[in-house]
């Protein structure tokens, strides 16, 4: 079943599901402040630069500004929607506010909702949403519709009332250490291999795509045996201990050794890799560092 789109916000994932939306036949018309795009979308999808122009609403209206641009989104489609979002369904993505964020427009729309997907687009490519699980929060009569969205671009959708214990905020910090911090964990990487005289283009994928697909093995299976290698996994103190004296001048990536070292062993000393007496070797050579450092 077809039905139109349309979408307030164009930033990472706006433009993504702008995109995706567009190849399906299905975008009706974007809203954007920056009206210059750096991508093409088909001559029948209009482009609005303000909420004011839109005429007519479309079937589902996704919203996916900022969390703190949301309040001033709802006030402006209140002041001008004039009794048209009667068909529209309203979905907003942020990855913890509720449906309830909605509420302002609760009895003027179709209905409302919450739908977030468990992915990252800083790079679009065509298979970005292939499989991506979404959390929906919405009403019981919505789920159905909910479910036929997200599978027109091919996702998967979990309804967190469904989900025993669901927390939003522990779900939006999950995707933080899925996503970013291991962004920030490669870049540091990055850093070092270039003072050890490394190229990183040659050295860090291929060990990096194997750690993640190793970590990747132990979620999925039921051993739970945490796939950590390297100094800490051996509780070898000694070869820490010369890895911060070989960062000595170089503060920032030994802020990120030693802060990052600290975590490990507290996770290796959980996960029962390391003795009691090593993890607090670790630990009290990491806290000193941090220390002095910060």
């Amino acid at each position: 079943m077809s039905f139109s789109i349309g979408i307030i916000g164009i930033g990472k994932l706006g433009s993504a599901l702008t995109r995706e939306f567009d190849k399906v036949g299905m975008l009706d018309f974007i809203v954007s402040k920056n009206t210059d795009l750096d991508f093409e979308l088909s001559s029948k999808v209009k482009i609005f630069n303000n909420i004011a122009h839109i005429i007519k609403f479309p079937d589902v209206l996704f919203i996916t500004v900022r969390d703190n641009q949301l309040s001033d989104v709802l006030d402006t489609l209140l002041e001008y929607q004039n009794g048209n979002l009667n068909n529209t369904f309203i979905i907003h993505c942020s990855g913890f506010l509720p449906k309830e964020e909605l509420a302002l427009l609760d009895d003027k729309a179709k209905s409302i909702a919450r739908l977030h997907p468990y992915q990252t687009f800083f790079i679009y490519n065509n298979n970005i949403f292939e499989n991506v699980a979404w959390t929906a929060d919405c009403f019981e009569n919505d789920k159905s519709k909910i479910i036929e969205i997200v599978s027109t671009i091919n996702g998967k959708v979990f309804f967190i009332d469904e989900i025993e214990n669901f927390h939003s905020d522990k779900y939006h910090i999950s995707a933080v250490f899925a996503s970013n911090y291991q962004t920030v964990n490669l870049k540091y990487a990055e850093n070092i291999a270039r003072l050890s005289g490394n190229d990183p283009a040659e050295f860090i994928p291929k060990i990096a795509i194997t750690t993640t697909q190793n970590s990747i093995s132990e979620i999925k299976s039921t051993s739970q045996n945490l796939p950590l290698t390297g100094p800490i996994a051996r509780g070898d103190t000694q070869a820490v201990l010369r890895h911060i004296e070989s960062l000595k001048d170089n503060e920032l990536e030994l802020k990120g050794y030693v802060l990052f070292g600290l975590a490990s062993a507290e996770l290796a000393y959980s996960e029962k890799r390391i003795s009691i007496d090593i993890y607090y070797l670790f630990k009290r050579i990491f806290l000193s560092e941090i220390n002095q450092l910060f």
